[in-house]
């Protein structure tokens, strides 16, 4: 085999084994999302007492869960170091008061999720491309 046979083959190797530990570092992502989640923050803000934020993060990728008024549903797309959150369908009952404004702050700032931190077993930040917590959550399962 050639010099550069040798080369060919080494980076068609390097970008394999790449592939594989991206792939795998995405389903780890994902296994630690699985679950259910209570929203305690949002931007760094507690989430008013009585007003139920929850986020359930499936094993299929599918995310469901409530806004403190209404019930979302959509996808999630883990990567090797981010996170999407695919546009979602969402209930249109009308929120007033603080129910209103926690689902707006929630809704905007799931919008810019870009990747999942894990703080332990029982804790995730949900932060924006710019590393800037957006969603603090905490398992309830």
């Amino acid at each position: 085999m050639s010099g550069r046979s040798r080369f060919i083959t080494a980076v068609l190797s390097a970008s394999v084994l790449s592939v594989a530990l991206a792939a795998g570092a995405a389903q780890h992502q994902a296994a630690a999302l699985e679950g259910t989640w209570r929203v305690s923050q949002i931007k760094g803000q507690d989430v008013p007492g009585g007003i139920d934020v929850s986020m359930q993060f499936g094993a299929d990728h599918a995310l469901s869960g409530s806004t403190g008024c209404n019930l979302f549903s959509g996808r999630y797309i883990p990567a090797a170091d981010a996170l999407s959150i695919a546009p979602f369908a969402m209930t249109r009952m009308a929120c007033t008061g603080d129910a209103a404004r926690v689902e707006s702050a929630f809704t905007a700032a799931l919008e810019g999720v870009a990747r999942a931190e894990t703080d332990g077993p029982s804790a995730v930040i949900l932060r924006d491309a710019a590393g800037v917590a957006l969603l603090g959550l905490a398992r309830t399962d």
